[in-house]
């Protein structure tokens, strides 16, 4: 059998996580991360985080700071473990 079979069945055998990345956006970052409030000159309202190759560069950043839980800070609401996975 060839290395994509395996990958195929592999990939298979792992279930889909049904994320929704908008919505996790909206809970955990926009409050401060807004037109208005453009906390550290950023704004993440109406960014679709669904079509995050149009600004790799911003989300890997975004990614980067929520997995480290440097965001949101103390103080603010904040993911558990598997929703911040």
């Amino acid at each position: 059998m060839n290395s994509s079979g395996r990958a195929s069945r592999a990939a298979a055998a792992v279930p889909a996580l049904k994320v929704d990345h908008a919505a996790f956006v909206n809970e955990y970052c926009t409050t401060c991360h807004s037109a208005k409030g453009k906390t550290a000159g950023l704004s993440l309202e109406g960014v679709d985080p669904n079509k995050a190759s149009t600004n790799a560069a911003l989300w890997e950043k975004v990614i980067r700071k929520v997995r480290t839980g440097s965001m949101p800070p103390q103080g603010m609401p904040a993911p558990d473990a598997a929703e911040r996975d």
